[in-house]
């Protein structure tokens, strides 16, 4: 068992932004336009298209003063976490689009990869903002390399509850989080 740390001041800060995100979220904005998408998504007659705006991560971490390295390779859940309320509360105040921004929290969040189970790891070019996955092999000789992955459910469940107990200790249960 890992020891963790919590930065008290980050999460002073976080509390304050899940209220904010928790109003925002509550608001009749959010409540018609899911409205307005279950009637789009069940093909009823609806006068326009739902239009969502995303922003490339890396302009959006920088824009809102995050290191964007320190938040894809860091271990700070605190810094994920501040960093994704932020990004819904610059959503709801400058982008007038059809988002519905939901009170939750995702533990790994848009634009970060999930680990290839066949052994390839993913670096990231910081330069051009896009993530490349380095080869398993690069010559025919090393296809000894490759082998099946080994799924086992029981250490997966153990790191996905670790997971979720440690964002909803610092969330202190105030939002969803999505695994």
């Amino acid at each position: 068992m890992s020891v963790i740390t919590l930065d008290i001041e980050r999460i002073k800060k976080i509390k304050d932004l899940v209220e904010e995100v928790k109003g925002i979220c509550s608001g009749e904005r959010y409540r018609d336009l899911s409205v307005f998408r279950e009637r789009f998504h069940n093909q009823e007659q609806v006068k326009r298209v739902p239009i969502i705006i995303e922003f490339d991560p890396l302009w959006l971490a920088g824009h809102l003063g995050f290191d964007y390295k320190e938040l894809v390779m860091g271990n700070s859940l605190e810094v994920l976490i501040e960093f994704q309320l932020k990004q819904k509360i610059f959503h709801h105040r400058y982008i007038p689009d059809d988002t519905i921004i939901k009170p939750e929290i995702n533990t790994r969040p848009t634009g970060i990869p999930v680990v290839d189970p066949f052994g390839g790891h993913y670096e990231y070019h910081f330069n051009t903002g896009g993530w490349h996955v380095l080869p398993v092999m690069n010559e025919r000789s090393e296809l000894n390399k490759i082998s099946l992955p080994r799924f086992n459910s029981d250490e997966y469940n153990i790191r996905k509850r670790e997971t979720l107990n440690r964002f909803n200790d610092i969330l202190d249960g105030e939002l969803k989080v999505n695994y």
